[in-house]
């Protein structure tokens, strides 16, 4: 893929110079704070954040991947890096491998497919994840540093520890929270409320609050990396993490840019996108940083006028400015002011519209969305999404079976049907000797089962039976394999005389492959329901003539 960096893009004018830079410049400023808040909570430090905003900056420029879209350090990638790493070198390992693994998704064109989870599944596992962020910051936010993980370590902890809270960091914490919930509407969308917490959270600590802690040393100095604990056990360990980071971390990046190309008015390429996420994971991590996704800053960017790569270098510059220039300001920001706006971001995470509407939607997308995020918070990440994907594979199994069966119809086929008027004469006006199967639309995995249960019975019941298929466009393995199966079973009775007819061409060539496999003669296929009526004629005047 060619980089899609233009120094002077097409078309570009004042305007779109003045989106930039006002869109790269509140884009750069918020960043900050959750580049720091997320660095603190991966267990790198705050300066992984900041040194994953500068990469990521300068990899959205040159590779892009849509129009407005700006790629920050992300809460999903620091929290697997807290569960799943205990060094720089484990870190650097899983997001390379994650990075490559999103690199092969985007060669393959797997990039729009990936964001295809049902939301109730996603809506539990963000939900889990913003009660865990939640969590996470209470010790920050009431002045002391947490030891303990998960949620019920961390109330612990606070009940036991509550008696020695730094009261500067409370009592920041509450003004700044009263400014948070007095700071929202139209206005909140152009200044988002965690950069006006931010600077009035930094004002007050400096000036009055100064007893709370604050964020520690952003050393731009190179971390260590021990490459001697590169092993092959170690990569065996960190396969599922980097899997759920190139999985988690690409659903959130595709799912944001569609909310940015709402507001940028264009379409981004989502396998483009997905490569250059998979670009800036190994190389963001490869120099200590934390990788990242769309995210609140990629927002604003986009809200204020962030269109192009010169508003993603705004950005970069910003960072720079605040890891080089600013330092000494940057670290007297308050970690209960970081803390908060992970608290606030931690609540927007959760999806409280879903869960009030719980009580009137259907049974199984609340417990499919309650399961994922019991699992997210109380197990694990990786169980949790295959938990998650488990029940609506079975869940959308169920609805399928009975939608399919719905379709699937078997009746006797009275002779005089098939019989001309001299053939039917003398006989019994009432015998059916033969049966007809007309088939759903789809014959899958689903309803495989309980038709083959629903159809043996009738099988036996007849001589002949014509299985109609002009109905069906879908038929899977198991659907193939069941027909199969069906038409086995009255050859080897040597009573039966099964024929198919009228299958569409897909269908057909699928169900014949498997017959032809177990030496079912092609006698039994027709090309259409009249010349399967006609095969069934011939043979029950064979049988009246035995």
């Amino acid at each position: 893929m060619r980089p899609s960096f233009r120094l002077r893009p097409e078309g570009y004018g004042l305007d779109d110079l003045r989106g930039d830079l006002i869109g790269g410049l509140l884009a750069g400023v918020t960043s900050i704070p959750f580049a720091i808040g997320f660095g603190i909570l991966s267990g790198l430090g705050p300066v992984a954040g900041m040194y994953g905003s500068i990469a990521l900056a300068l990899n959205s420029a040159i590779v892009g991947g849509g129009r407005g879209i700006l790629i920050s350090p992300a809460l999903v990638v620091s929290m697997i890096f807290a569960q799943y790493s205990n060094s720089l070198t484990e870190a650097v390992a899983i997001g390379v491998l994650a990075g490559a693994a999103q690199i092969v998704f985007a060669a393959l064109g797997l990039g729009r497919y990936i964001a295809y989870l049902p939301h109730s599944v996603l809506a539990g596992f963000w939900s889990g994840l913003g009660i865990l962020l939640f969590f996470s910051q209470i010790g920050h936010a009431i002045g002391f540093e947490s030891a303990a993980s998960g949620v019920v370590p961390v109330v612990d902890e606070v009940i036991d520890r509550f008696g020695s809270r730094n009261g500067d960091a409370l009592t920041l914490i509450l003004i700044c929270l009263a400014v948070a919930l007095v700071w929202r509407g139209r206005v909140a969308t152009r200044l988002p409320r965690s950069l006006i917490v931010l600077v009035v959270g930094t004002a007050l600590g400096v000036f009055w609050f100064n007893g709370s802690p604050v964020v520690p040393s952003l050393s731009f100095e190179s971390q260590e990396l021990e490459l001697s604990g590169l092993s092959l056990d170690l990569f065996v360990e960190i396969i599922e993490p980097a899997i759920l980071v190139a999985l988690l971390n690409s659903l959130a990046t595709l799912i944001g840019a569609i909310n940015c190309d709402l507001v940028s008015g264009s379409d981004h390429q989502p396998n483009r996108l997905t490569f250059g996420l998979g670009l800036g994971t190994v190389v963001t991590t490869s120099i200590g940083g934390l990788p990242g996704a769309i995210g609140p800053a990629s927002l604003v960017f986009t809200y204020n006028g962030g269109r192009t790569a010169i508003g993603c270098l705004t950005v970069l510059l910003v960072v720079v400015a605040a890891v080089t220039v600013l330092e000494g300001i940057i670290q007297q920001i308050p970690l209960a002011v970081i803390a908060l706006i992970m608290v606030v971001t931690a609540w927007q995470m959760i999806d409280w519209r879903f869960l009030r509407s719980i009580p009137q939607m259907e049974r199984s997308y609340a417990f499919c969305m309650l399961a994922t995020m019991l699992c997210t918070v109380f197990v694990g990440f990786a169980d949790a999404v295959l938990v998650g994907a488990i029940l609506t594979l079975v869940l959308n199994s169920r609805r399928d079976e009975d939608r399919e069966l719905s379709g699937l119809i078997s009746v006797p086929l009275l002779d005089r049907v098939l019989l001309t008027e001299s053939d039917a004469s003398g006989r019994d006006p009432f015998a059916a000797h033969c049966g007809l199967i007309v088939l759903p639309e789809r014959v899958t995995v689903a309803s495989a089962r309980r038709i083959k249960q629903s159809l043996l019975a009738d099988i036996e019941e007849h001589r002949i039976v014509i299985m109609d298929g002009s109905k069906t466009k879908v038929i899977d393995d198991s659907g193939a394999t069941m027909i199969a199966e069906l038409i086995r079973a009255g050859q080897q009775d040597g009573r039966l005389v099964v024929i198919v007819g009228s299958l569409a061409p897909n269908v057909g060539r699928l169900l014949r492959a498997l017959l032809n496999n177990n030496h079912a003669p092609d006698t039994h296929f027709a090309e259409n329901t009249e010349a399967a009526y006609e095969i069934a004629r011939s043979e029950l005047l064979r049988i009246e003539q035995r």
